[in-house]
């Protein structure tokens, strides 16, 4: 009995539980989330708890909530780190893809059998905290595109490539735009242009061009989204493409 008290296993999910503690508390702040966030650490990599998805739901929240704190910091005129913003949002953001993947319970019938589904004859699955993840990360669109944009300035160009990227992932998924109010084209355009400006900057000039593309079938048929998908083509050396977009921007600026 001592040793099962005191197992590796069970000290992780105690772990678990004291950091839910910690970050539920109202007064928790800034420290309180870094603490936990540290606390939280060897949870991600033990086999114990790497393969819950409630550990990785867990750790998305620390980092929101690093997001969130270094944001009312900002709002009231106090310290905060810019770069620490964008990152929390990163790992939030790949941290909730990593719980979905396991919030999968394969349902079964008393016996120990397999629960079908009439309708699609394969095993029944009920997810935990799937709702609760999605509506999560699409309270954070917004801030998604703005913490791109902060990091670019802040010459952040790889986090700021992710940001935008997982902006655009976010407002795209077919079962969430039924849900939530998402940007119109030109706006979800503006933010692939940015993306594609970071890229250039990354040396990820297919890329690049592949988002400049996708900008202006958004919509953003600015002067600058060709002019720069021009030099783009040109140190891929791929001629064809730059004279079909040169011939486009000819047609709209002369």
């Amino acid at each position: 009995m001592a040793f099962f008290a005191f197992s590796p296993v069970n000290a992780q999910k105690r772990t678990l539980e004291e950091v839910k503690k910690s970050i539920g508390d109202l007064s928790a702040d800034l420290k309180a989330y870094k603490n936990a966030q540290a606390k939280l650490k060897p949870a991600l990599t033990n086999e114990a708890t790497q393969d819950l998805a409630e550990t990785w739901w867990l750790a998305a929240r620390v980092e929101f909530g690093i997001y969130d704190k270094n944001r009312v910091n900002k709002s009231v005129g106090n310290s905060f780190d810019v770069k620490e913003m964008g990152n929390a949002l990163v790992s939030g953001y790949d941290y909730c893809q990593k719980a979905l993947k396991l919030d999968t319970i394969l349902e079964t019938n008393r016996d120990g059998t397999p629960k079908i589904d009439k309708a699609t004859q394969k095993q029944k699955v009920k997810t935990k905290f799937s709702k609760e993840i999605w509506h999560k990360m699409m309270g954070y669109v917004v801030d998604y595109s703005a913490a791109g944009a902060d990091l670019y300035k802040a010459k952040d160009m790889e986090n700021a490539y992710k940001l935008w990227g997982i902006y655009y992932n976010l407002v795209t998924t077919p079962q969430q735009i039924v849900k939530h109010k998402v940007d119109p084209d030109t706006v979800i355009g503006e933010m692939r242009y940015f993306q594609a400006m970071a890229a250039v900057q990354l040396k990820k000039l297919r890329e690049a061009h592949d988002l400049f593309t996708q900008a202006r079938s958004l919509g953003v048929v600015k002067k600058s989204a060709f002019d720069h998908d021009i030099n783009v083509l040109h140190q891929l050396g791929d001629t064809a493409t730059m004279v079909k977009v040169t011939k486009e921007a000819y047609q709209l600026y002369g």
